[in-house]
């Protein structure tokens, strides 16, 4: 079980991962704006940009972190996060803003946390202790853009400069108070006390191998695992819908409700707070209750007639009612779906499997971006979110056609292993 203080930790710098990220994420669109460029179309590069490297980003951590652990990918995230956002406090025209994207290919401080978390923890509380580092990143994604709207009455790069600032607090912490780990390791040394005991009654084992790193053959074998990819496709379905939805949700308070940077921040703040609920509150009882597979059903279903509902909203405490059941349902069908990854495959492979889901919410934030403000530009945000609507609605029927049995019977075959 990971200790309380480890946890206290890990949960303390993905706030500060969170927070700084969302502070000065929504202020983009007005630094573009005042960096006197076309704004959507450039906005939507952008963003497709930064998934573009995230996704080729989570295909190197992965791997990474299953043979090294989660310390040092939590040390190389957050030296990345601050010299994004210096380079951003410094920009001086577009090209400039662009080129501070770079740095954020080892961007992936969560998937470091969660890969530590799943390590140490029993397959039945680790959905539970999973959340608390949703939790976590929930606070900082609601209290970020608050912060970062308030700072933006300074400067724009006031409020970048912060970010960098509580990015390198963030580093020291790690460095210097986190216990070093190395989870493929651990997992080594078990199964080769499993082997020696074997060999001991006469049984041939053969001992385990070394991990490549960075080995495509280790990202195949992953997703060979019984239950893998039709998790992974309905994670493709929703996740799409819910990256076009937040691509262009910055754009819509400021162009369909006239809102400014500041509130800008603070509706997006109040986003955060429902993922918060949703963390702190929803997610462990009813998963309990109902079970994993059936919550992630009920979520889609729920998230599907949100998206319906948002696309009729006119005024903005239409706005409002909508987004809380569609910030609950969104954060409950990913945390449990990479929960029930994670239960897929041998502990050992775990940073590697949620690698995979994190590289693939990379790669549809590539497209979607382009596609949500292509969307809202010709056809407007009724368009966007009956679409939203669509593809979730495809992942719920995924979730009804695959049934429960497969993954549960993975699920059980990898807590007997574990035991």
């Amino acid at each position: 079980m990971v200790a309380r203080g480890q946890l206290v930790l890990l949960c303390s710098t993905t706030f500060l991962y969170a927070l700084c990220f969302m502070a000065q994420a929504p202020l983009l669109p007005y630094m573009i704006d005042k960096l006197g460029a076309k704004e959507s179309n450039t906005y939507g590069l952008l963003m497709s940009t930064f998934s573009g490297l995230q996704l080729v980003g989570s295909l190197l951590s992965g791997p990474l972190v299953d043979a090294y652990g989660g310390k040092l990918l939590l040390i190389i995230s957050f030296a990345s996060s601050a010299a994004c956002y210096t380079m951003t406090a410094t920009a001086s025209s577009i090209w400039m803003l662009f080129v501070s994207r770079l740095a954020t290919l080892m961007q992936h401080a969560v998937l470091a946390a969660r890969t530590i978390v799943t390590a140490q923890s029993p397959a039945d509380e680790r959905a539970a202790l999973l959340g608390y580092i949703g939790a976590s990143y929930g606070c900082g994604f609601a209290l970020g853009p608050a912060a970062g709207g308030l700072l933006s009455s300074i400067s724009l790069q006031a409020t970048a400069w912060a970010a960098a600032a509580g990015s390198v607090l963030a580093l020291g912490i790690v460095a210097l108070l986190l216990p070093a780990d190395s989870p493929s390791k651990q997992q080594q040394r078990k199964e080769h006390s499993t082997s020696s005991s074997g060999s001991s009654n006469g049984a041939a084992v053969p001992a385990p191998q070394q991990q490549r790193v960075f080995s495509i053959a280790s990202l195949a074998a992953v997703v060979q695992h019984p239950g893998v990819p039709s998790l992974l496709l309905v994670q493709a379905c929703s996740g799409l819908a819910q990256s076009v939805f937040q691509s262009t949700f910055s754009l819509l308070i400021k162009k369909q409700y006239g809102l400014s940077s500041k509130a800008n921040g603070m509706m997006l703040s109040y986003v955060g707070c429902c993922i918060v609920f949703a963390q702190a509150v929803v997610i462990k009882p009813v998963s309990k209750r109902v079970g994993e597979t059936a919550a992630v059903r009920g979520g889609c279903g729920l998230l599907v007639l949100s998206f319906l509902a948002l696309g009729s909203c006119r005024e903005l405490w239409q706005l409002l009612a909508c987004l809380l059941p569609l910030a609950v349902a969104g954060v409950t069908v990913a945390t449990l779906n990479v929960a029930r990854l994670t239960k897929a495959v041998p502990t050992s492979q775990a940073g590697t499997v949620m690698a995979l889901d994190m590289s693939l919410g990379s790669g549809l934030r590539t497209v979607a971006p382009l596609l949500g403000t292509w969307m809202m530009q010709r056809y407007g945000y009724p368009a966007v979110a009956g679409s939203c609507a669509a593809l979730v609605l495809a992942a719920l029927l995924q979730q009804l056609a695959i049934g429960r049995q497969e993954v549960d019977a993975s699920s059980g075959q990898q807590e007997k292993k574990e035991q």
